[in-house]
């Protein structure tokens, strides 16, 4: 990681990166060396918002931003990593390759330029200001005050300029690789060719001349694979349990044809992220669904030799991560307990209990529970019973 500021904010870099600092040892000791590393040049800035000096420590090229005054310089790296955690745009695996890598190691390096410019753009510097004024900032305010605050306008700055373009996708990805034949897993003879024939026009961009003529013949292959493991499915014993084949089709003509073809040429194993990019760019519904059909391709797609059995984690990871993030998991057996117990109640043990929840308002809306959610002369308990 370099830092590259002024002479001017040189002062403040180097508080930044004080090697003298415990704290600033441990916290790089946290990160892996990452060779090639990309991106890993950060420009310092000053900014003055509200008639206050502030300082920006930026990655432009993946929109994170720390923002603090300095007093809180030598607690910038602990505002970027919290920023990067806050955002779940892309699953945790991309995020640890990009820190990794964003760090590198213990690679600390200052450089000096005659001009280096932070490009925020007037809403960002509308929103940092805003955002001190809610928070009531001072240069007087405590530490921890302004730990909390820079913490939060920082994580809230690099998200909104990050969720318009996810470019951490695009050089953090994470791959899969293809299994040898003589593995004992590799059961089924495929009718699709391999994906690594494909790696010669790999990223080839849809501006590219070549581009449509080359997805062209790529969606044929896909449309092969598919339907190979259509056929597949269909012989599994749980099948019944799938999801019905013309869904099965739908979503996965539309991942493998449509969205990880839109931008460029890329296979299904480039980069398993885009499973998880795919779901959150489209939304929730279906979720589970959706789940349980690329869990049952990709034990297909092992089958084949297609994908390595021990890649196996790393997907299953980004779908379960997947599950949490739209919050699919949710556990209501205990809400499911509670209005069971309620069923199982008589009238009058309805009533016994009302009396000891008097405290409790009644809905405001007469359609929460049923009708009768607002007429005093019906006990309030009873509204609650499944039935009613």
């Amino acid at each position: 990681m370099s830092i590259i500021t002024t002479n001017e904010n040189k002062k403040i870099a180097d508080k930044i990166w004080d090697k003298n600092d415990i704290n600033w040892i441990l916290r790089k000791n946290g990160f892996k060396a990452v060779k090639d590393a990309k991106f890993a040049d950060w420009k310092l800035d000053s900014i003055k918002v509200n008639g206050v000096d502030l300082y920006v420590l930026a990655q432009e090229d993946m929109a994170t931003y720390a923002i603090f005054d300095e007093e809180m310089a030598k607690f910038s790296i602990p505002i970027v990593v919290d920023a990067l955690e806050q955002i779940d745009i892309i699953p945790q695996q991309q995020m640890v390759l990009y820190e990794n890598a964003l760090f590198n190691g213990n690679v600390m390096k200052i450089k000096t330029r005659k001009n280096v410019k932070v490009n925020l753009s007037d809403d960002d510097l509308d929103f940092i200001s805003n955002y001190l004024d809610s928070r009531f900032y001072t240069p007087g305010m405590s530490e921890n005050e302004k730990i909390e605050c820079f913490l939060e306008i920082s994580g809230y700055l690099s998200f909104r300029n990050q969720i318009d373009e996810n470019k951490l996708n695009d050089y953090y990805q994470i791959k899969l690789g293809k299994a040898n034949k003589k593995y004992s897993y590799v059961t089924l003879e495929r009718n699709f060719r391999y994906f690594e024939n494909w790696d010669k026009y790999a990223d080839l961009s849809k501006d590219d001349e070549k581009y449509e003529r080359v997805k062209s013949k790529f969606i044929e292959n896909n449309n092969k694979m598919i339907d190979q493991y259509l056929n597949f499915v269909k012989s599994e014993k749980n099948f019944t349990s799938m999801p019905p084949i013309s869904q099965q089709k739908e979503i996965l003509e539309d991942y493998l044809n449509k969205y990880i073809l839109k931008d460029k040429i890329q296979t299904v194993i480039k980069n398993a992220a885009e499973l998880y990019n795919y779901k959150i760019s489209y939304g929730e519904t279906g979720i589970t669904e959706y789940i349980a059909i690329m869990t049952e391709l990709f034990n297909f797609l092992q089958k084949t030799g297609a994908v390595k059995k021990s890649d196996d984690k790393k997907v299953k990871d980004i779908l379960e991560e997947l599950s949490v993030i739209t919050g699919d998991d949710d556990d209501h057996s205990m809400e499911d307990s509670l209005l069971d117990a309620l069923n199982d109640l008589s009238d009058e043990e309805l009533d016994l209990l009302g009396e000891v929840m008097s405290s409790i308002e009644r809905p405001v809306d007469p359609e929460v529970i049923s009708d009768d959610s607002q007429n005093p002369e019906v006990p309030y308990m009873r509204l609650l019973k499944r039935d009613e």
